[in-house]
């Protein structure tokens, strides 16, 4: 025990850190996510009004321990398949329908389900009802830096209309993710 963190956690979170390479800290240094938030820069839109997110606990504020976002998603803004290098996710489902394709389960989650989707594991998910609102614990927490990287602050709007993504906005969506350890399959 180190600082009342478990010493495996160092290692993940050195591994993570030396995993940045110069261009996604170039990157980050032009939307850099501060290292306070107040309540009301915390809520967001992604991905141009994909979903609403809401910064509840950032890997900042945790020692890149983990991190906590509160999402709406609406049906059809799903993300393709893809894995993450680093990070697990778990998806506490607090509204709302979802079927989860981790490895070769498949999940089908509503509201006080718990869907856990480690690393290194192939995953993806279909909003099943017109939207869901969950909230997404990260370990460790620096992808939260993607999310804030792909959003905007959000005004008092209540819900938004999924965009299509061009065939040209998923190849740049894709080779972005991949700087942060991500790759859609």
């Amino acid at each position: 025990m180190l600082s009342g963190v478990d010493t495996g956690n160092y290692a993940i979170i050195i591994i993570n850190t030396a995993m940045i390479t110069e261009e996604l800290k170039a990157l980050l240094a032009n939307n850099p996510m501060p290292d306070t938030l107040a309540p009301t820069d915390r809520r967001r839109v992604y991905r141009g009004s994909t979903a609403v997110v809401n910064f509840l606990l950032t890997s900042k504020e945790t020692n890149n321990a983990l991190s906590i976002i509160d999402g709406t998603a609406m049906k059809g803004s799903e993300p393709p398949r893809h894995v993450h290098e680093y990070e697990d996710e778990t998806f506490i489902i607090k509204e709302g329908e979802m079927d989860f394709y981790i490895g070769d389960q498949i999940i089908h989650a509503k509201a006080g389900d718990v869907v856990f989707a480690p690393r290194k594991v192939p995953h993806h998910f279909v909003v099943k009802s017109d939207y869901v609102k969950n909230m997404i614990v990260m370990t460790p927490g620096a992808f939260d830096q993607y999310f804030w990287y792909l959003s905007a602050p959000c005004g008092t709007e209540k819900t938004f209309v999924p965009q299509q993504q061009t065939s040209e906005e998923m190849k740049k969506w894709k080779d972005l993710v991949k700087l942060f350890g991500v790759d859609f399959l």
